[in-house]
């Protein structure tokens, strides 16, 4: 005979350590409208708003690709936690995604504004691809899952979003690899391309001494930034260090 346990795992014992509810068995897949029912009723969160990200916007077919949202929605600070831990997005079929809020400010007077990275299984150059945004769960958890976005594909991600008065490391890489930075000199904070970043003044950067770099040939490096001079006596290039490999 086989035992039926809601909570432990008969074979090795682990048992979840928090309160369960509600624990259904289906003999059939549930329609995308019922997961996000669940979702709606069942989980909690209240509220939900369909996002689409347009066909026109993609080159070409893409995997497993970190999309970046941002938007200003005047119903979230009402709505979503003032930290915006309940705010989450699945796909169109109620599949949960992983995602991280680079930035979430419920106070400007316009509405919250939202900038957050969501990992999105797949992306048509020819059909639009349909996502939902769900929020109002007050009892909610922290539903980021950095790790999850930037996956083994990346070797770090820095959103140079922290304060840099802060302890260090003050600069946080979201990818598991942990490779967080330290300031060197005097850098700041400033409104950056996509949410907040830093501006460096003569000499200032950021820094990890045990970044091991990236291990051979094809890799890529992306980064936004505005060169407004350079150091006295510098070489008129941007400068930009991963291990033993330097790219300007």
């Amino acid at each position: 005979t086989t035992t039926d346990q809601i909570g432990c795992n008969g074979h090795t014992g682990s048992c979840v350590n928090g309160p369960i509810d509600d624990v259904r068995v289906y003999n059939r897949a549930l329609s995308a409208a019922e997961v996000s029912s669940l979702y709606l009723r069942g989980g909690g969160w209240q509220y939900r708003r369909k996002l689409t990200v347009a066909s026109s916007k993609v080159a070409g077919p893409l995997t497993d690709f970190p999309v970046l949202i941002s938007l200003t929605d005047p119903g979230l600070p009402a709505k979503a936690q003032a930290s915006g831990n309940d705010i989450l997005f699945t796909a169109a079929d109620g599949t949960k995604l992983s995602h991280e809020i680079e930035k979430y400010d419920p106070a400007p007077v316009t509405g919250a504004t939202l900038v957050a990275w969501v990992k999105v299984p797949s992306l048509s150059a020819t059909a639009n691809t349909d996502l939902y945004m769900y929020y109002g769960d007050a009892a909610a958890s922290d539903q980021q899952d950095p790790a999850g976005v930037w996956d083994g594909n990346f070797k770090g991600v820095w959103h140079l979003k922290e304060n840099p008065g802060g302890a260090a490391p003050q600069m946080k890489d979201s990818t598991s690899n942990a490779k967080h930075l330290t300031k060197v000199g005097s850098p700041t904070q400033t409104t950056g391309r996509i949410g907040d970043g830093l501006n460096n003044p003569d000499g200032a950067y950021v820094s990890n001494t045990s970044f091991s770099g990236v291990a051979g040939y094809p890799f890529t490096l992306s980064v936004w930034t505005a060169v407004t001079g350079y150091v006295t006596g510098s070489s008129g290039t941007v400068d930009l260090s991963l291990g033993t490999t330097d790219t300007s």
